[in-house]
């Protein structure tokens, strides 16, 4: 079964989220949208979140990449892996995800 929720949170990200129960969190599809003051990090620690994810920032310089801010951002029925290749990438970010533990560092 298929639902349909929607969350603001107070950094004013707006999310809508669209997700089979049960599904684990690799087959779910995101859409996000967010204002010009949504950070890095505010996308990262949302979806860390929903997913259960643990998080590892395995290098110092990652932290100010983390902290930049988005101007505007729209994406729509995208999974976490797609999302996190759109948003960590862009910005020379590595990450791995496995077993449930999130790795950023600086690409090299």
């Amino acid at each position: 079964m298929i639902f349909f929720k929607s969350i603001s949170l107070s950094f004013g990200l707006s999310l809508l989220l669209w997700s089979n129960l049960n599904a684990n969190c690799s087959n779910r599809l995101f859409s996000l949208s967010s204002n010009k003051n949504t950070r890095i990090i505010d996308f990262v620690e949302y979806l860390s979140s929903e997913c259960n994810l643990s998080i590892i920032i395995t290098d110092p310089q990652v932290n100010s990449f983390l902290k930049s801010k988005l101007y505007r951002t729209n994406i729509n029925n995208l999974t976490i892996i797609e999302i996190f290749d759109i948003i960590l990438k862009d910005y020379n970010l590595s990450y791995t995800l496995n077993n449930k533990l999130l790795k950023i560092s600086y690409l090299t």
